[in-house]
């Protein structure tokens, strides 16, 4: 069950981030510059929470989150 939090908050994560990179080149012109930067924080912190959910599930796991992040 964790492993499955874990995943999802890597997926929402890396989509946040780039929906916020992706926003801030101006592609989306209904985005504001602080959705942009919330996406992007939101993105950051949905990454780093799960991959400290793979590294404390599976401390093999934790040189993939490293690449990961």
């Amino acid at each position: 069950m964790d492993k499955t939090f874990s995943t999802t908050g890597l997926l929402l994560g890396v989509i946040g981030l780039i929906l916020g990179l992706i926003s801030i080149l101006e592609v989306f012109p209904s985005f504001t510059f602080y959705m942009s930067i919330g996406a992007i924080v939101f993105g950051i912190l949905g990454i780093i929470f799960g991959a400290i959910g793979f590294a404390r599930e599976d401390p093999k796991a934790l040189g993939i989150a490293g690449l990961i992040l």
